[in-house]
C-alpha cells in the first residue's frame, strides 16, 4: 500500500503499527484519523498525534520509501 500511495503523497498516517513484523503486537500510532472538509481545503488529524509514517523510527528502521514516491 506505501508504494502505491507514496506516488502521490507523503502524508501517510495509519492507525496502528506492527511492533514485531506479526499480528502478535501492535502498538497505536496516530489513532483514530479524521479527515475533515469545507470542499475545497483539507485537514487531516489523528485522536493520538499528527505524525507522518514515514518521519517515525519504526518506518526508518523497517522500510524505504519509494524512490518515485513524492519527497
Amino acid at each position: 500500500m506505501i508504494n502505491r500511495v507514496a506516488k502521490y503523497t507523503k502524508n501517510i498516517y495509519v492507525t496502528t503499527l506492527s511492533l514485531d513484523g506479526t499480528t502478535a503486537k501492535f502498538a497505536s500510532m496516530n489513532g483514530e484519523i479524521t479527515v475533515t472538509s469545507d470542499g475545497v481545503d483539507f485537514s487531516i488529524h489523528g485522536s493520538n498525534n499528527d505524525t507522518v509514517l514515514k518521519e517515525t523510527d519504526w518506518f526508518k528502521k523497517n522500510r524505504t520509501w519509494p524512490a518515485d514516491g513524492v519527497q
